[in-house]
C-alpha cells in the first residue's frame, strides 16, 4: 500500500504543472457551480470550513518544505499533496468570494473590486514561478480570510457599520499573527527567509481592502438588493392574501444585458407630479440596519451630479424577498437622475438611473405589486 502511494506522489511530482491546473480550476468552478442560489449563513460554515482546512494545509506543508531534506520520497510527495490541498481550497475561497460580493455588488459603483477579485483569482494561477515562495501562499491566505471575515462578522452581529469593519480587521491581523507564529514553530528558517514580504504583502492587502470599504467601492455583504424600480407612485396595502406595495408603472422595457442597470429608464410626468423609487434589499434574518436612498441630479453644464435629497429609514432582515421600502420626491426638475440605495457607512447597495421627462398627459400607467 505505501509503495503505490509512494508512486502516486512520484507521479505527482512529475506533472506537478499540470495537476495544479486542474486542482486550481476545478476549486475555481466548484463554488460557482454548488454556491450560486445559497443562503449567507451556509456560505459562512462552509467557506469557513475552506479557510481552517486551508490554514492547516499549508501549515502541514511548510513544515514538511523545511523537514523534507531529512525525510524520503513518501514524505515529499505528502507535502505536495498537502500543497494541492491548499491550492484546490485557496481557488474555492476566492470563487467563493466572487459569488457572493458579485451577488452583492452594485456593478456600476463596485466593479474596481470585482475587478480586483478576479485579477487575484486567475493571478494566482498565471504567478506558477511564485507559488513555492511562502510569503506569496501566506498573502493570498490572508486576503480570502479577510473577505471572508468581512460578511461573516456582520452576518454574525445582525448588523453593519464601520466600526465593525474596523473589529473584523483587527480579529484578522490577530488571528493570521496567530497563524504566523504557529508557521514559526514548525519552520523558523524558512519564515524568517519571508518574514519582511509577509509583512509587505499583508500590509499591502490591508490598504487596498480598507481603501475600497470607505470610498464605498467594497460591496456591503451580507445585504444584496433584491429589486429596485422608479414609479409615478406607491401605496401599502393589505388584504387577505397579505400585505405589500402597490405601484403605479409605465410600459419600461429594460435591455436584458444591462446587468449593471446602468441604462436610466425614462419616466414621463405632467410638471408638478411626485417620482418615487422603491428597493427591496435582502438581509439574514435577526439582521437590523439603516438604509439611505440618496438622490442625485445630474448638472448638464458642470457635467457633474449633486445630492438634491438623502431620505433614510430602518430594514430588518429574514424576508427572503427583501425588505421593502421606498422614497419620493415632489415637483423634480427634467432631467437625468440617479438613487443610490446605499448603507449608512456609504457602501453602495444598488443604483437606479432615470431620466425625467415632463408630457402633457400622464402616460398609460399599470398597476404592480410587489
Amino acid at each position: 500500500m505505501i509503495d503505490k502511494i509512494t508512486t502516486l506522489f512520484a507521479w505527482l511530482q512529475k506533472y506537478e504543472r499540470h495537476v495544479s491546473t486542474v486542482i486550481f480550476v476545478c476549486g475555481t468552478t466548484s463554488d460557482i457551480l454548488t454556491l450560486t442560489g445559497v443562503t449567507i449563513s451556509y456560505a459562512v460554515v462552509l467557506l469557513g470550513l475552506y479557510v481552517a482546512v486551508a490554514l492547516i494545509a499549508t501549515l502541514c506543508e511548510h513544515y514538511l518544505f523545511v523537514h523534507e531534506e531529512k525525510k524520503g520520497a513518501f514524505l515529499r510527495g505528502l507535502r505536495l499533496a498537502f500543497a494541492f490541498v491548499a491550492e484546490f481550497l485557496i481557488g474555492c475561497l476566492l470563487s467563493g468570494c466572487l459569488v457572493f460580493y458579485t451577488r452583492s455588488a452594485a456593478l456600476v459603483a463596485s466593479w474596481p473590486f470585482i475587478g480586483i477579485l478576479i485579477l487575484v483569482l486567475f493571478g494566482n494561477e498565471f504567478l506558477r514561478n511564485y507559488k513555492e515562495r511562502l510569503a506569496f501562499r501566506a498573502s493570498l491566505l490572508f486576503f480570502t480570510l479577510y473577505l471572508y471575515l468581512i460578511f461573516t462578522l456582520p452576518t454574525l452581529l445582525h448588523q453593519i457599520s464601520r466600526e465593525i469593519f474596523i473589529q473584523t480587521s483587527v480579529v484578522a491581523v490577530a488571528g493570521f499573527a496567530l497563524f504566523i507564529l504557529l508557521l514559526a514553530f514548525a519552520g523558523w528558517k524558512r519564515l524568517k527567509q519571508s518574514l519582511l514580504e509577509i509583512v509587505i504583502g499583508i500590509s499591502t492587502v490591508l490598504a487596498i481592502v480598507n481603501a475600497l470599504y470607505f470610498t464605498g467601492v467594497m460591496p456591503p455583504l451580507p445585504l444584496a438588493l433584491r429589486d429596485v424600480g422608479v414609479y409615478h407612485s406607491i401605496s401599502y396595502y393589505t388584504d387577505a392574501n397579505g400585505a405589500g406595495y402597490q405601484v403605479q408603472a409605465e410600459a419600461f422595457t429594460d435591455p436584458w444585458w444591462d446587468i449593471g442597470n446602468s441604462i436610466p429608464t425614462t419616466i414621463h410626468i405632467v410638471q408638478g407630479d411626485p417620482v418615487s423609487v422603491f428597493s427591496s434589499v435582502f438581509a439574514p434574518t435577526s439582521f437590523t440596519t439603516g438604509i439611505v436612498h440618496q438622490w442625485d441630479a445630474y448638472d448638464q453644464t458642470t457635467h457633474t451630479w449633486h445630492t438634491v435629497a438623502t431620505i433614510a429609514f430602518t430594514i430588518h432582515g429574514g424576508r427572503n424577498g427583501g425588505y421593502r421600502g421606498y422614497s419620493t420626491l415632489s415637483n423634480i426638475a427634467q432631467g437625468l437622475y440617479r438613487v443610490s440605495i446605499e448603507t449608512l457607512s456609504g457602501q453602495v447597495i444598488g443604483i437606479q438611473y432615470f431620466t425625467v421627462v415632463y408630457v402633457n398627459r400622464e402616460p398609460t400607467l399599470r398597476t404592480e405589486l410587489h
